[in-house]
């Protein structure tokens, strides 16, 4: 087989390209499909948004993908096996995604969402679980969430200077001249 030669400028595999432009027929590319119907978690977190505004719609989403990022976790720790995960491993792990999603700007948007406390994740959870997005064991409870840590401290605390005093209520009233 002779080799191919290239096409000469003005041409397209030997065929002259004349100065009009080209129109392409996009119809036949249009399919007639169906508007992509809602998930079971997009239709919760409405209902739970349209009955509460304590948290922003953000915070609902994010909180399914800590949910998501902390099974991965367990399962990979697990031998790939899946098992419920417990309330303080998906504070945990909320936590976690948030310094590795957000970095030192975590706490700040925790803060705009409404999320100030471990325990504002469980109010969120058993949203979830009352609408039917999220399931739960029999021994599971808001409690399970309450005061695990002290969340948007620890959101900060990888990005404060080693030897930066922590902030507390005395130093935080402290006047200066």
């Amino acid at each position: 087989m002779p080799p191919r030669s290239r096409p000469a400028k003005g041409e397209i595999e030997g065929v002259p390209l004349d100065d009009q432009p080209i129109i392409l027929d996009t119809s036949i590319f249009k399919l007639e499909t169906p508007p992509m119907q809602p998930t079971q978690f997009m239709d919760a977190v409405q209902a739970v948004v349209s009955k509460e505004t304590r948290y922003d719609i953000g915070a609902y989403h994010f909180l399914k993908d800590a949910l998501d990022f902390t099974v991965k976790r367990v399962m990979d720790s697990n031998q790939g096996e899946h098992r419920h995960v417990s309330a303080g491993e998906l504070i945990h792990g909320f936590r976690d995604l948030a310094i590795q999603e957000f970095g030192p700007m975590a706490s700040t948007l925790m803060s705009e969402w409404g999320i100030q406390t471990s325990n504002d994740i469980g109010v969120m959870v058993f949203q979830l679980i009352e609408e039917g997005a999220f399931g739960k064991q029999d021994s599971d409870t808001k409690e399970d969430f309450s005061n695990v840590f002290d969340l948007l401290e620890t959101l900060d605390a990888p990005f404060l200077p080693k030897n930066a005093p922590r902030p507390t209520e005395k130093t935080s009233q402290l006047k200066l001249p």
